[in-house]
């Protein structure tokens, strides 16, 4: 539980010494983060750029590349690199990175990890920004330790949920919860847990972040619920989004007493483990929750029509 409670807070302070919102921030070189990258002449890396970097819960804003590379079908490598800028240019910027970290995991039949390993080999390197003939950014990865293999890496948009997808997964599980039921604070706890994986598993993120509030209100609007089923929606999809930001560690205030309480809820309806175990796939799972509170907050402002 100290664990957990302890990367909770640690996303939190990731998200709120960066400023995180639904909206990407573009450098010089024409670089959104966060943001999903891979390369195109090797199909076994994918790769997340963000905006800040946990090491420890310590904060230095610098950015941080995370590379999922699957060594098989049971073993996959995740090296963390925290990017320090060099050069800058109209067009084109260097960052160079230091005792990198590397993580190698083992995976069940099930895609359950069962085992993890640190690599205690040093490596460094360094990763150039530029535009190509088609003003694409293209990013170029030079290491020093063949674990980590050379990449010349391009941007990889996500598609984005349709309405229909979202009324499914999204607006649906919330429409279908009851004000006032008994047991409804457990309920919404297992209907917060299906959002947050729903967020990660999409990895919103790396979707077009306009894109994703247009559909989600095109999927409220295309349900053509009376003022009355809207208002009910409205109040749960207010509690709900509550209950994700303490639980994941999102919230604002930064209250531990309001992360243990929600905490708290999600152990009693058995699914606290599943939200830590999502949490933990990548550093970009905070971003994917962040997207998808952030564009259901948009919901109820007077913007649907």
């Amino acid at each position: 539980m100290r664990k957990a409670v302890s990367l909770i807070a640690a996303l939190a302070l990731l998200l709120c010494a960066c400023g995180a919102t639904a909206e990407s921030v573009r450098d010089a070189a024409g670089i959104d983060v966060p943001s999903s990258w891979n390369d195109p002449e090797n199909e076994r890396a994918t790769v997340d750029l963000l905006p800040g970097e946990i090491l420890s819960a310590d904060y230095t804003g610098k950015p941080v590349m995370e590379i999922f590379w699957a060594d098989s079908a049971w073993d996959e490598w995740v090296f963390t690199l925290v990017l320090e800028p060099e050069t800058d240019g109209d067009s084109r910027k260097t960052y160079s990175f230091e005792h990198g970290t590397a993580v190698r995991y083992t995976y069940d039949e099930d895609g359950n990890r069962i085992d993890e390993a640190a690599s205690n080999e040093a490596f460094s390197g360094r990763v150039t920004a530029e535009r190509d003939e088609n003003h694409e950014t293209v990013l170029t990865l030079e290491c020093d330790n063949a674990a980590l293999p050379n990449m010349t890496l391009r941007r990889d948009r996500m598609p984005c949920p349709s309405p229909e997808e979202l009324v499914a997964n999204v607006i649906e599980p919330v429409l279908e919860l009851e004000d006032g039921s008994a047991g409804i604070g457990l309920k919404q706890a297992v209907t917060a847990e299906k959002l947050i994986r729903y967020a990660v598993l999409n990895r919103l993120y790396a979707v077009d972040p306009e894109e994703f509030t247009r559909n989600l209100k095109a999927a409220l609007r295309d349900l053509e619920l009376s003022e009355e089923e809207t208002q009910k929606f409205l109040e749960q999809k207010n509690a709900l989004t509550d209950l994700i930001l303490n639980v994941s560690g999102l919230s604002g205030d930064g209250s531990m007493e309001k992360i243990s309480r929600a905490r708290s809820v999600f152990s009693d309806a058995g699914v606290m483990e599943s939200v830590d175990e999502t949490m933990e796939t990548s550093l970009s799972a905070a971003y994917s929750v962040d997207r998808l509170v952030v564009s259901l907050d948009t919901l109820g402002n007077g913007g649907e029509e």
